[in-house]
């Protein structure tokens, strides 16, 4: 039994005259039920609908003025008319059935022991503001050359700035078999001036993937039900030239980069000064030989 709802947020006006529409996916026709969260309060029912004839039940304090529910195949959506600012907050779907068994002996149907099985779907937020959503301007950073081939692994950080509203998901994948990768988030950052938000997500590379292709995805307002994406790799990574340079440097770490040229200088005086002792040595010995005379 799966449940699902790709829109992570919706926005719209608060002046009555908008319409927003919820999307629920479901892969299993049971009783379904829609549920509103206001204000990180409790989770309160809105209405269920039965699962024999479709008709849709209300709670105590909706109705069809305000809520309609829509199938299409599997898709069921929750349209909330005449928005309000009361009306903002993250709904969601549920599936909630009865899983029965059939005893073989009494040939008779039996409540499982815990009773029932409910499962929610991720939620929508409903925003009821007249600032429009901004799409995120994505970039990605990468660890240099060198910091890979001291560190062993690189990182890769998506930034993710200036969008609006501040309800965003943020995964990363293998861009060839779509494998979630385990990756970290810093806060989100409110820009005042703006009023619009930024976010970092970062994962860690080792030397052995780096000609991988790695996705970071995101899902926002502006993505509708999809997902925004931006890939990257480490096919430029030349570690091999690294590796030779930081040998070479190795070899002349005994030296301080200051006296360097001081060290070469004296080398070649020193070399002058050998050759110029070979151009003496035959005046000498002749000398010598003339004492001994």
């Amino acid at each position: 039994m799966t449940i699902e709802q790709n829109q992570i947020s919706v926005t719209h006006t608060g002046n009555g005259e908008s319409t927003a529409y919820l999307r629920c996916i479901v892969h299993r026709k049971n009783y379904l039920h829609w549920y509103v969260q206001k204000n990180n309060g409790e989770l309160k029912r809105i209405l269920y609908i039965d699962d024999n004839d479709h008709s849709t039940i209300y709670d105590d304090g909706a109705t069809h003025n305000k809520f309609v529910t829509v199938w299409e195949s599997n898709v069921c959506s929750l349209i909330i008319k005449k928005i309000m600012d009361e009306d903002a907050g993250t709904y969601y779907c549920a599936l909630w059935y009865y899983s029965i068994h059939t005893d073989i002996n009494q040939q008779k149907h039996s409540l499982c022991k815990d009773g029932s099985i409910k499962k929610f779907g991720t939620g929508t937020r409903l925003l009821v503001i007249d600032q429009p959503p901004k799409k995120p301007e994505v970039t990605i950073l990468k660890s240099s050359t060198e910091d890979v081939a001291k560190r062993g692994f690189a990182i890769y950080m998506c930034n993710l700035q200036n969008f609006f509203p501040d309800v965003i998901r943020v995964v990363w994948y293998v861009h060839d078999n779509e494998k979630e990768v385990e990756s970290e988030q810093g806060d989100i950052e409110h820009n005042n001036s703006t009023n619009t938000y930024s976010l970092s997500s970062w994962i860690i590379v080792p030397i052995s993937d780096l000609k991988m292709t790695f996705t970071c995805k995101y899902k926002h307002d502006t993505t509708k039900e999809g997902w925004g994406m931006k890939s990257v790799s480490g096919h430029e990574y030349n570690l091999e030239t690294q590796k030779k340079r930081s040998n070479d440097m190795k070899c002349n770490e005994g030296l301080p980069s200051f006296n360097r040229m001081v060290y070469r200088a004296a080398q070649l005086t020193y070399v002058m000064l050998i050759l110029k002792s070979f151009m003496y040595l035959p005046v000498l010995i002749f000398i010598m030989n003339k004492s001994k005379l």
